[in-house]
């Protein structure tokens, strides 16, 4: 499962022990895309500064990790740091979940850390697509309706294999705007693409994910 290097992500790195590759403060791949202090996405981070897939990555204690996606974005209701983890090793596959309230601390995230065993096709099956993905373009503001964060609002990052990539994702990643009326499927790739993992369906393939 190569990593390809796409528009707007982070160059391939080789991996480190503590995080593979990533920046988890985001720096660089808001630099490379031009976000400046102004931008929802820096004000965010200045708030929930604090990832706790480090702390995951650090003190992980099962087989070696040979693939794996980190997803952070703003809980959409009230903006709290969301983190998936979805982890391979030769033989399983693992997802965690949790969300970061400002009224506790990036070390009491295992209580509220909700973790799972996955079907290894059903991981596989999601890199394969999502590790294919180039990013999105960033809404702007006059386009963007009033309820809606313009520009990039949160974070997908992949490992394979000793290499690593990051890139930014925008609200249509999450749920799409551009449904016809009467269309009832309004997620975006990125929620279409989890939603067998997250509803534990059974599969070979992940389904076509309409592009934002």
């Amino acid at each position: 499962m190569p990593i390809k290097n796409r528009r707007g992500d982070v160059s391939s790195a080789q991996s480190t022990k503590s995080t593979f590759g990533w920046d988890l403060t985001y720096t660089s791949i808001l630099e490379k895309n031009d976000i400046g202090p102004k931008d929802w996405i820096r004000n965010w981070l200045v708030t929930y500064h604090q990832s706790p897939a480090k702390d995951w990555i650090t003190k992980w204690q099962g087989e070696p990790i040979i693939s794996s996606i980190l997803i952070e974005y703003p809980a959409f209701h009230a903006g709290e740091r969301s983190t998936v983890w979805l982890v391979r090793t030769n033989s399983q596959a693992y997802y965690w979940e949790s969300v970061q309230s400002d009224w506790y601390s990036v070390e009491k995230i295992a209580e509220h850390t909700h973790k799972k065993e996955i079907k290894p096709n059903a991981y596989d099956a999601l890199f394969k697509i999502a590790s294919s993905w180039e990013q999105a373009k960033p809404m702007n503001a006059k386009d963007t309706p009033a309820d809606i964060l313009p520009g990039y609002i949160g974070f997908l990052s992949f490992y394979d294999n000793g290499t690593s990539r990051e890139m930014l994702l925008t609200f249509p990643d999450f749920v799409r705007l551009d449904t016809k009326e009467g269309e009832k499927d309004k997620r975006g790739r990125l929620m279409c693409a989890l939603s067998p993992i997250i509803l534990e369906k059974e599969i070979d393939e992940i389904p076509q994910c309409k592009n934002p």
